[in-house]
């Protein structure tokens, strides 16, 4: 019962942090990440970007101005990894810690470093200024996150876009006529 659902989960969360959220192969350099933190293979996105067949699923991202190159240490050679099936794509540079869904990561957006949330409450955000940074609090976004919290949050930023875009238009059109 339970602890079977639990063991899912677990296994669902390692298999996501190890897969690209577009075409579900194995994560490898160079990776990007959204502004939602779910994590692309640069040329899996590109591929689709350029030939305008990406799924509806992630119509927030438009071009590569919304994408984040990703930055991350390589995992140790002879890591041992407990979580799920086959070697995580990196490790936390600060912790250590293997980047296989055991433990939460997150994305700094404006610097694209992937990192174990845990060295961001333990080391505090001031003390990673001068090399993972500059970030605010606001600027971490959690690395490979449910797609449920993923669904809500675009349809969110559809909204967001549609009204600047209907405030931009009412703007010109109101501009078009005071100049008439």
């Amino acid at each position: 019962g339970d602890a079977e659902s639990g063991d899912f989960t677990v296994r669902r969360r390692a298999i996501r942090v190890r897969s690209c959220a577009l075409s579900g192969d194995a994560l490898k350099a160079p990776v990007v990440s959204d502004a939602f933190g779910q994590l692309f293979n640069k040329l899996d996105v590109l591929e689709q970007l350029s030939s305008k067949s990406l799924p509806d699923a992630f119509s927030h991202i438009r071009g590569l101005r919304d994408l984040i190159d990703v930055k991350s240490q390589p995992p140790k050679a002879n890591s041992d990894y407990v979580h799920g099936d086959g070697a995580p794509f990196c490790q936390c540079p600060l912790t250590g810690s293997s980047f296989d869904g055991s433990e939460p990561f997150v994305v700094v957006r404006t610097t694209g470093w992937l990192m174990a949330q845990k060295a961001i409450s333990e080391l505090g955000e001031e003390a990673l200024q001068d090399e993972y940074g500059p970030f605010k609090r606001e600027d971490l976004v959690t690395a490979a996150p449910d797609p449920d919290d993923v669904r809500e949050a675009s349809k969110a930023l559809a909204e967001k876009r549609a009204a600047a875009k209907a405030k931009k238009k009412a703007a010109k059109r109101a501009k078009g006529t005071a100049v008439d």
